[in-house]
């Protein structure tokens, strides 16, 4: 038996999809099944039921995630205790973090290497990492006014949204959009908080494009293809954007975290420092 394979069984059963599993995995969707099928019949049980949601956990598949679990917790606990030995500011530190949060860091990334050019990053956005890793990101920065109990951090202050365009689409001194004929972007389920701003501020926008691909979005709306919310420090960063004159709407707090395990990681104090610096000041 191949130890090997009940790694896709964990990553298979928090992802629920063959695909998603796959991604996270970085092989073929092909290659998910074929390893669940030859382990399934080496164990002579159904692991998975196969429904039009997606796989779904058989009895015997809840009762080896849960031994699967207890054994990455186990895993985590030492990969934490043995890079805390190490004081080195050289190798690879990870960050997860909402996708446009990446953006800004990747801004940067020239600063950053010249402050510590032996160090490397691994940057996961947030919706991946929530997903199926198979190790925590070293540092994590969450929107949330109760950070998880187990983690240290810093409260980097509020995060809001407001709406943004370029400066041929929105007025910077009135409420008002220039032109007759406004599109909305914004994420395929959007925020309650962002609704409310369009149906306040720009009812009449008519929706051109929906993406939960932050990035994408965000493209659209430095091409000027139409208006959209944006996180403030995100919006303000980008100088052929301009901010509506709209109350900002406050989604909570943007916390930087990690496990208390890693406070002494050289690594990871250096990206934390960074982090603090590149959002000083930056957050209303």
């Amino acid at each position: 038996m191949d130890w090997d394979d009940f790694k896709f069984v964990h990553t298979l059963a928090r992802a629920g999809t063959v695909r998603q599993a796959g991604a996270v995995l970085g092989v073929h969707a092909s290659t998910v099944v074929r390893r669940l099928d030859a382990l399934e019949r080496n164990l002579g049980v159904k692991l998975f039921s196969r429904t039009r949601n997606g796989m779904q956990l058989a009895p015997a598949g809840q009762e080896v995630l849960e031994a699967l679990n207890r054994v990455a917790l186990e895993m985590e606990t030492i990969t934490r205790r043995l890079r805390a030995r190490d004081a080195s500011l050289s190798g690879a530190v990870s960050l997860s973090a909402p996708e446009l949060l990446l953006n800004l860091l990747v801004s940067r990334l020239g600063t950053f290497k010249t402050e510590y050019p032996d160090l490397s990053l691994e940057l996961r956005p947030g919706e991946q990492a929530s997903v199926a890793q198979s190790t925590p990101a070293d540092l994590t920065i969450r929107v949330t006014n109760s950070p998880p109990p187990d983690l240290i951090g810093r409260n980097l202050g509020r995060y809001t949204f407001g709406i943004y365009g370029i400066p041929a689409l929105l007025n910077k001194s009135e409420s008002a959009a220039v032109g007759e004929r406004l599109r909305w972007i914004d994420s395929v389920q959007p925020h309650a908080g962002a609704s409310e701003l369009k149906r306040k501020f720009y009812p009449v926008a008519e929706q051109l494009l929906a993406s939960d691909n932050a990035s994408i979005r965000l493209a659209a709306l430095r091409l000027g293809l139409g208006i959209g919310p944006l996180p403030c420090l995100v919006g303000d960063f980008y100088p052929e954007l301009v901010r509506a004159p709209a109350e900002p709407l406050d989604v909570g707090e943007l916390w930087l975290l990690s496990h208390p395990d890693l406070r002494p990681v050289a690594r990871v104090q250096a990206l934390s420092g960074f982090l603090q610096q590149l959002f000083h000041g930056a957050l209303e």
